[in-house]
């Protein structure tokens, strides 16, 4: 599969890193303004009359502004530069498209090195895939979640589950549609980050059962 090799690939350049990274003592940084750039490899099932993955890679920018010391809000966007659409029996490549996210986080506890946050996400996808004939795949996802993170200086080690409330989408071809939904509403979310200077971190996060992608990202405090 494309986006597991990828995958594996991404994160053993990444962690190649870490012995560099780690000399460096800049603690982690929380309740600052965020602009993030990065690179997601993606793999997310659906399932309607048929199952349909969606594989790609997307470049992801976004903007987290901190509202107050707990809550932070933001938004973002991500273009597919490489995106595969796989069935049962058929795949469709040369896939493109973008997708809208709103998310915001809010610090409920805090004690030491450790936080706990809750999370939420409203994303909105718009892929089309093939060269000759369009394949459109359309979807909007809800969902909460909650976040543990804890800080061992210059790293922060964080996991938690999010679960789709909402996930209802389409695929259509030659004025054919197919409903579509998340294949799995649960999620495990799995990250480091690593202060490599005083106003950046780099972050490698891994989405897993649902979805299955890995995000290699840098945050720049602003």
């Amino acid at each position: 599969m494309k986006t597991l090799r990828h995958i594996l690939i991404g994160l053993s350049a990444y962690l190649s890193l870490a012995p560099q990274l780690f000399a460096n003592q800049s603690s982690v940084r929380s309740g600052a303004s965020r602009f993030t750039g990065g690179l997601l490899l993606l793999d997310t099932s659906y399932e309607g009359n048929d199952t349909f993955d969606v594989e790609g890679d997307l470049l992801s920018f976004a903007y987290k502004a901190a509202l107050s010391p707990q809550f932070s809000l933001g938004g973002g966007l991500g273009i597919l530069l490489d995106g595969d659409l796989r069935g049962d029996n058929f795949k469709i490549t040369k896939g493109e498209g973008f997708n809208f996210f709103l998310e915001g986080s809010y610090a409920f506890m805090r004690a030491g090195a450790n936080e706990f946050q809750g999370t939420f996400a409203l994303t909105h996808d718009r892929y089309d895939f093939g060269k000759n004939t369009k394949w459109e795949l359309r979807s909007t996802e809800l969902s909460l979640g909650g976040l543990f993170l804890h800080r061992i200086d210059p790293v922060t080690l964080y996991g938690g589950l999010d679960v789709f409330l909402l996930s209802k989408g389409d695929v259509s071809v030659a004025n054919v549609q197919t409903d579509i939904e998340r294949d799995n509403r649960v999620g495990i979310k799995l990250g480091l980050s690593f202060a490599a200077t005083g106003n950046i971190d780099l972050r490698g996060e891994l989405d897993l059962i649902g979805q299955q992608s890995l995000l290699l990202a840098v945050d720049a405090k602003l």
